[in-house]
């Protein structure tokens, strides 16, 4: 199980990328989609621990 509350990313020349984003999975197969530059790769990442939240 995977479980995200109220995340919140912010890039050094961006600004905020994800606000409060909370995401919930069960065990088995999740997937995560959105258009491109939606921020599910950043998230992913986050998750995994391969990113900051502040960069």
């Amino acid at each position: 199980m995977l479980e995200v509350e109220s995340m919140c990313v912010d890039v050094s020349r961006v600004g905020r990328i994800l606000d409060d984003v909370s995401v919930w999975a069960g065990q088995g197969v999740t997937l995560v989609t959105g258009r491109s530059g939606c921020g599910s790769t950043t998230l992913l990442r986050l998750v995994a621990g391969y990113r900051d939240r502040q960069v």
